[in-house]
Parts: C-alpha cells; structure tokens; sequence
C-alpha cells in the first residue's frame, strides 16, 4: 500500500507491504485495534529556480584523464566558474597485487564541495566544505554532494557508475542561494548559440512548453560581476525558428 499527496514527499514511511497469504514472506497481517498502521510523508518546501542538466560521463579508469563538467550546462568549458573535475588518481592504498588503487577524484578548483547525507536536505550548508573528494562507490546506490561556488552559486550533484562510466544529475542557483530545492515548474531552460556562444537563462514558468528555439534574443544582459548570464524574468522565450 502507498500513500502520496502533491505537494509531498514520499518516503519510506509512504509505503508497506502486508502479506495476506501465508509464503516465505512471514506470517499473515493481522489487524490491531490498539496499533494503528501510520503512513508518513514529508511536505514540500519552497523551490527555487534552478538549472538542472543529467548526462553520462565516459571516463577511462586507467588513464590520467582529466574530465569536468558544469553545473550550469554540462560543457566541458572551464571559462565558466561553476565546473567539476573528474579525474582518477592513485591512492595510497594497494590492493592484493600490492598495486595503487586509483580511485576517481572529484575537484572544484573555484569552490569546494561535501557529501549530502539527507536526501531531503535541500538548503546547502554555508561552511565544511573542501576541495576535493574521492569518491567512494556504493554499488547500486548513488551518491549526493553539495558544492559552492567562488562566485557565490551554491548546488549539488548526483553521481552513480564505476568502471569509467558515470551518470551525473546536477542543480545549479545562480542566484547565489543556497536553496536547492527543485520543481520542474520553475526549472530553468539555457539557451545556446552556437555561433556567438550567447547564453540566455529562462525560467520554466515562463514558458509552459518549454519549446527549443534554435536562435536566441540578439541583446542578452551579462549577469553583472559574473560569468553567468543573467535571466531574464517575466520575459517572452524567443520566437521558435519559421518552419520551412
């Protein structure tokens, strides 16, 4: 039996399971007067606008290579403050061969980072962060971490693989808050011009269908102090391309 409700979170209280028919699952349910079955779910904070990207991350264990992702796009750009390197290193610990174990790295050059232990911990912590961290592979669970930023952006990031392939989920505020509660209804859609390199952020609820223009508005606003560009609220998206 599940419990849920919109606006809510389920958790592992939101659901059990009750056996009616005698198996190796353990002995039947039976209902008691005096100890009620209480479901549990947990109520939604207050989201906010956040740029989310997933892909997955090739990266060749036995090699030195560097690989790094942004936050605010996914690129590999590193003129942009908001990046993660990967890369795999040796450690000082051996394995049976009397070998380095070479453990996959996670450094952010312009801020720092630290584990997520809550999963319903939304609001990143100001301080105890630090530059890097190994990450310590939980077969078949992934691993969440927060990370802040030089220029003041706070986000975090999920990552789950081994072997040298790695899929990654990422939120980005480029509001400087820490909060890092997401809602599809408010996800923020960059924008990209190849040929200028123009960003262009735009929040979901601006735009419903969240179409996919190839061009972009020709006078984009520079965030001002930053790297990023700043996102234009309440605005029209762009016109889609003319069908041909």
């Amino acid at each position: 039996m599940k419990v849920a409700h919109p606006g809510y979170y389920e958790i592992g209280e939101s659901r059990r399971r009750f056996t009616y028919a005698s198996n190796d699952r353990g002995p039947d349910f039976k209902p008691d007067p005096a100890k009620s079955e209480i479901f549990r779910l947990r109520k939604k904070g207050e989201a906010a606008e956040l740029v989310r990207e997933d892909e997955r991350v090739l990266f060749t264990k036995e090699d030195g290579h560097a690989r790094s992702f942004s936050l605010y796009d996914h690129s590999r750009r590193r003129d942009q403050p908001d990046y993660v390197i990967l890369q795999g290193v040796d450690t000082a610990e051996l394995d049976r061969q009397g070998k380095p174990v070479r453990r996959l790295e996670m450094v952010v050059p312009k801020g720092g980072i630290q584990q997520r232990t809550d999963p319903f911990a939304f609001v990143a912590p100001s301080d105890g962060y630090q530059s890097s961290m190994y990450y310590m592979r939980i077969p078949g669970q992934p691993l969440d971490y927060f990370v802040k930023f030089d220029n003041g952006n706070y986000g975090r990031f999920t990552i789950m693989g081994s072997g040298g392939e790695y899929w990654i989920e990422s939120y980005l505020n480029p509001d400087q808050s820490p909060n890092l509660e997401y809602d599809p209804a408010k996800e923020i859609t960059v924008i990209r011009n190849g040929l200028m390199g123009i960003d262009l952020l735009y929040p979901a609820s601006d735009d419903p269908n969240k179409p996919t223009p190839k061009s972009t508005p020709s006078k984009p606003v520079e965030r001002p102090g930053g790297t990023l560009i700043e996102r234009r609220r309440n605005a029209a998206p762009p016109p889609a391309p003319p069908r041909s």
